[in-house]
C-alpha cells in the first residue's frame, strides 16, 4: 500500500514540475476560528516555513494547531496540555513537555520528541527509517510526512515523566492519522 501511494505521489510531483517552486514561495495566512482561542506565532521571514502557526480550542474541547502551510494537527486536551511544538524552516516537532524540560535541565536540547511534520517536493523521505505519509498537496506539489524517532525519547530517570511520555507515545499514530492538509 505504501509503495503504491509513493508511486502516485512521485507521478504527481513529476507532473507539477517547476510550478512547485512558485507554489512553495506563496505564503498563506492561517484562518482563525471563532472560539476566541490562543494564538502562538513566531517571527519568520521564511516563505512557506512551518514557523508561523496558531493553536485554537475547538468547540468540541479538542485543540488544533494551524500551520500557515495548510497543515492542521488536532488533538485532545490531555495531549495538548502535555506537549509543545517547536517549529523551524523545515518542519514542526511535537515534544513531550516534561521530558523536553528534564533533558534541557541536563543540557540536552532534543529529548522528548514525539514526531516531526515536514514537507518535500520529492520522495526522498521514503528512505527515512521511520515515517508516516500524511498526504500530497496538489496546489503546492508537496508531500507531507511525519518523522518518528527511532530511539526512546522519554526522560527515563523519572518514573512519572516516563509513564506520561509512554501514554502519549501510545497515541502518536492516531494524532498523525488525523492530520489534515487544507488546500485553498
Amino acid at each position: 500500500m505504501k509503495k503504491a501511494m509513493i508511486a502516485v505521489v512521485m507521478a504527481a510531483v513529476l507532473l507539477c514540475g517547476i510550478s512547485v517552486y512558485a507554489a512553495a514561495a506563496t505564503k498563506t495566512e492561517a484562518k482563525p476560528s471563532d472560539t476566541g482561542s490562543t494564538s502562538r506565532s513566531t517571527d519568520s521571514e521564511q516563505e512557506g516555513a512551518f514557523s508561523d502557526f496558531y493553536d485554537y480550542e475547538n468547540p468540541d474541547g479538542t485543540y488544533s494547531y494551524y500551520f500557515t502551510r495548510g497543515v492542521v494537527v488536532t488533538m485532545d486536551k490531555d495531549w495538548y496540555q502535555k506537549t509543545m511544538v517547536l517549529p523551524d524552516d523545515s518542519g514542526a516537532t511535537f515534544y513531550h513537555k516534561a521530558s523536553y524540560q528534564a533533558y534541557k535541565e541536563q543540557g540536552y536540547e532534543d529529548g522528548g520528541r514525539l514526531f516531526t511534520i515536514s514537507a518535500s517536493v520529492n520522495t526522498d523521505f521514503k528512505e527515512l527509517p521511520s515515517f508516516e505519509f500524511i498526504g500530497f498537496n496538489e496546489e503546492e506539489c508537496m508531500n507531507y510526512f511525519a518523522v518518528l524517532p527511532t530511539d526512546y525519547q522519554a526522560y527515563a530517570e523519572d518514573e512519572s515523566i516516563r509513564a506520561e511520555y509512554d501514554s502519549l507515545w501510545d497515541g502518536v499514530k492516531d494524532v498523525i492519522a488525523d492530520i489534515e492538509l487544507k488546500q485553498e
